[in-house]
């Protein structure tokens, strides 16, 4: 059996369907959906509708005290000390 066969198998119990095809319409239906979202979702950053200024502005690398590392910070700390 393939994959998709044991994925098919799998949903057939946990979804409380009596038939495989049953399950693979309401298998593909949530994929369907899942998709379509997703693509909303990047139509609306292609459209610049989403500001995601906040999030990188929050968070990244940090340095040994806490603060983010900006875009000169990354070697501040210079070479370990090897003596």
């Amino acid at each position: 059996m393939d994959s998709a066969g044991r994925r098919v198998n799998h949903l057939v119990p946990t979804r409380r369907n009596r038939t495989k095809a049953k399950a693979v319409r309401l298998a593909m239906g949530d994929s369907t959906v899942r998709r379509h979202l997703r693509q909303e979702f990047f139509d609306a950053m292609d459209a610049g509708e989403l500001d995601f200024s906040e999030i990188i502005e929050t968070t990244g690398p940090r340095n040994a005290d806490g603060s983010l590392k900006r875009d000169g910070d990354h070697n501040e700390a210079g070479p370990p000390d090897t003596t």
